[in-house]
């Protein structure tokens, strides 16, 4: 469907659809990068195959979660954290949830 728009119109729709094809590029851009940065990122972590961040948010914030479900959390925190590296991990994420 083709719409009749006046000179002003037509620069405002131009620049309507620059900026929507910008903003989706920069989005990709951004998601190839984060896909890319992400084994990086798992590689640096002192706690290995457990997401810090990810269990101490369902801590705080899931209302109906079990009592199983938290001590099996904490369980595999206590397990797995051994070092010191280990520890400042721990203990910089659950300062985030403050």
């Amino acid at each position: 469907m083709l719409i009749a728009l006046k000179r002003g119109e037509k620069q405002i729709a131009i620049n309507i659809l620059s900026r929507c094809i910008l903003n989706g590029y920069c989005l990709r851009l951004y998601a190839d990068l984060s896909e890319q940065d992400y084994p990086k990122y798992q590689a640096n972590l002192a706690i290995k195959g457990f997401d810090v961040l990810h269990q101490l948010f369902r801590l705080r914030y899931t209302k109906n979660i079990t009592e199983a479900e938290t001590l099996a959390i904490m369980r595999t925190l206590a397990d797995n954290v051994r070092s010191y590296d280990q520890v400042v991990e721990a203990g910089f994420c659950s300062d985030m949830h403050c």
